[in-house]
């Protein structure tokens, strides 16, 4: 029974020591840091609404036939939602079914049109918010009748003369992209008609940050030049004195007296404007 006793109270006091030395050291590892917040990913272009749904996996709209089932329209609205960048910007080419708005912007619908995921046909509600600038070609547009204005903002693709309605081609940011009760509901914004500008291609890459943005300029030469020193102008009004003294001795007929002063000049001074005029006054004398 003692060495039971004895056994009991060891083994607590094992126990209180472990826990103080427990106490004391404290944990052994820091905490992690958090990682950092990642960069949202760059806008997507979309040339047109099939390319955008062909990229969907295959395995989201498996195991039904003729349309997707609820399960399968919310596995694709979460795919969309993932994989789909804010600002990203879709072309679209429907049939025109009327218009609101004025020249500061134009809304316009689409009408029978319908799209397909993997072999499965969607309905298709379509709005695009274009901008005013295209008030007057969109005023045009008529809803199930041949269409006369192949020329819309310059661009041929844009109406195409069919019976059954104008088909026109629109881009746009997507604002709404969503599928439910087997329609798929389309809304873009801050558009215009045609395909989407190559001007949006460039706005979307990612400039490098380490190259520098701005090329050094070159040295350029001085434009003014330098100012002659106090003895290189002593020398110019030296010439220029002897030079007038030699055509004074010329205006006395005194020749020979003239042509010693004038190759003087050209002698003493040379490169200065006043030589330069006495080689030219001994070539006329000579002749």
């Amino acid at each position: 029974m003692k060495h039971l006793k004895c056994d009991i109270l060891v083994s607590v006091v094992a126990i209180l020591a472990a826990a103080m030395s427990s106490v004391v050291a404290g944990p052994t590892t820091r905490p992690t840091t958090q990682p950092s917040k990642a960069s949202p990913p760059a806008p997507k272009m979309y040339r047109s609404l099939q390319s955008l749904l062909a990229q969907i996996p295959r395995e989201l709209t498996k195991g039904s036939e003729g349309k997707l089932s609820p399960a399968q329209e919310y596995a694709v609205n979460q795919w969309l939602g993932g994989n789909v960048p804010p600002g990203s910007m879709l072309a679209m080419t429907g049939k025109f079914a009327g218009s609101s708005g004025g020249r500061k912007g134009v809304s316009i619908t689409f009408r029978y049109g319908s799209a397909s995921i993997h072999g499965k046909k969607v309905g298709l509600r379509v709005t695009a918010d274009i901008d005013g600038k295209f008030a007057d070609k969109v005023a045009r547009f008529k809803a199930g009748k041949r269409s006369r204005y192949a020329d819309v903002a310059r661009t041929r693709h844009i109406t195409v003369k069919r019976s059954g309605g104008t088909t026109v081609a629109v881009h746009g940011k997507i604002a709404i992209l969503s599928l439910s009760g087997g329609e798929l509901r389309v809304r873009l914004r801050y558009g215009g008609l045609g395909g989407i500008p190559s001007s949006a291609y460039r706005t979307a890459k990612p400039r490098p940050t380490s190259a520098p943005t701005t090329r050094p300029k070159p040295a350029s030469a001085p434009t003014t030049r330098p100012k002659p020193t106090s003895a290189a102008k002593d020398s110019i009004v030296r010439a220029l004195r002897k030079l007038r003294l030699a055509k004074t001795y010329l205006g006395f007929g005194k020749k020979d007296k003239a042509i010693a002063i004038l190759k003087g000049v050209v002698a003493d001074y040379p490169g200065t404007v006043a030589a330069k005029a006495a080689a030219d006054k001994l070539k006329q004398l000579r002749k």
